[in-house]
């Protein structure tokens, strides 16, 4: 059995769910038929260990493997998820899986009220912010960690978006019912959690100083992606400083960058900092 979580982290989850990302970056992913295709979308919580490089899911229960277990929440779930609110599923340690590289991780999700329904983990993207070896004087940061450099990945960047208050990686693979050879469906998600009144150094040293155990929502969106909106930000188009300014003024009105994507519509964070550069004229 999988070991637990500290009691003094198991806080409850937030319904925050957030959309994901825009259909082009799933050019990254294997194409498969799709015979029979899993739509929806769900959300879900647990906690689990962090570090800069790896994520240990806590198990309360009786979980197989190295995974831990999770709760789907009772606000989003629709389509192929339809029903699923309030139960429970398990998810398999993310440990040793390459940055911006494909791979498989099958059966990554599992839903116990589903036993037939699974998602496999097959990318994890780069982070979107601006690269730091600590963060420090960054407002949207991806750390940088030796550790991580590949020839897919050269400047060793991590998967997280770091902002004040907050930390958040995006996900992508494939959803199906069955075998995923009868077919299935892409799949985009985004794990996010809190940390109030830290800013992003400060989380980044968390990270790097052997992990911190953090409560978590994840939010998924299989099959469908919804469009991207159109905003205006607080920086002039053209100016070196624009994508500086647009930032800031975003995390002064919304409190973090994950707050801001959740508000104005956009389906993740690095859909708004694609944006952003469009706007900026980047």
């Amino acid at each position: 059995m999988k070991r637990t979580g500290p009691g003094g982290y198991m806080m409850t989850w937030k319904n925050r769910l957030q959309a994901v990302l825009p259909v082009v970056l799933l050019g990254v992913l294997p194409t498969f038929a799709t015979a029979s295709p899993i739509v929806g979308d769900f959300g879900m919580g647990g906690s689990a260990s962090v570090t800069e490089v790896s994520i240990d899911f806590f198990c309360l229960l009786v979980c197989p493997g190295t995974s831990g277990d999770i709760v789907i929440s009772p606000i989003t779930t629709t389509g192929a998820f339809s029903g699923l609110g309030g139960t429970t599923g398990f998810i398999r340690d993310i440990s040793g899986q390459p940055v911006n590289t494909p791979f498989s991780l099958s059966e990554w999700i599992a839903f116990a009220a589903a036993p037939g329904l699974f998602l496999d983990l097959q990318f994890i993207p780069l982070g979107q912010g601006t690269p730091s070896t600590d963060c420090v004087g960054v407002i949207f940061c991806t750390p940088i960690i030796a550790s991580l450099v590949t020839p897919n990945n050269p400047a060793g960047l991590s998967a997280f978006n770091l902002s004040p208050g907050s930390a958040s990686f995006e996900v992508r693979g494939i959803g199906y019912s069955g075998s995923s050879g009868t077919g299935s469906t892409p799949f985009i998600g985004r794990f996010s959690a809190d940390f109030p009144g830290l800013t992003a150094a400060d989380i980044a040293a968390l990270l790097n100083g052997g992990g911190i155990a953090k409560a978590y929502s994840a939010a998924f969106v299989v099959g469908v992606i919804p469009p991207t909106p159109v905003v205006s930000f607080g920086g002039t188009p053209g100016q070196a400083n624009c994508h500086g300014k647009s930032v800031s003024a975003l995390t002064k009105q919304f409190g973090s960058l994950d707050a801001a994507a959740s508000a104005l519509g956009f389906s993740s964070v690095q859909a708004q900092q694609d944006a952003i550069r469009e706007f900026c004229e980047e």
